[in-house]
């Protein structure tokens, strides 16, 4: 089980970065489908990506639903099966 800093750190690094047509950059995590943010620029994209992460693991767990590993990084206690 990992800190919340070691999992977005693991999110963020795993994050993908695709400039757009009209210049702003796009930013996702492939392992968290839906989640997505853009900005004018890389760094932008980046820090809006990290505030839409941070927002999206909140909703999962209040919804109840599993947030996946990313590149073996789990906030879950293997024991309890549950988030920390």
């Amino acid at each position: 089980m990992a800190s919340m800093f070691r999992y977005l750190q693991a999110a963020m690094n795993s994050a993908c970065y695709e400039q757009m047509e009209d210049g702003d950059w796009f930013a996702s995590i492939p392992a968290l489908q839906g989640l997505w943010a853009s900005g004018h620029t890389v760094e932008a994209a980046r820090k809006e990506l990290l505030e839409a992460l941070d927002g999206w693991i909140e909703v999962t767990v209040k919804s109840g639903d599993r947030i996946p590993d990313i590149d073996g990084v789990s906030l879950y206690d293997p024991l309890k099966k549950v988030a920390s």
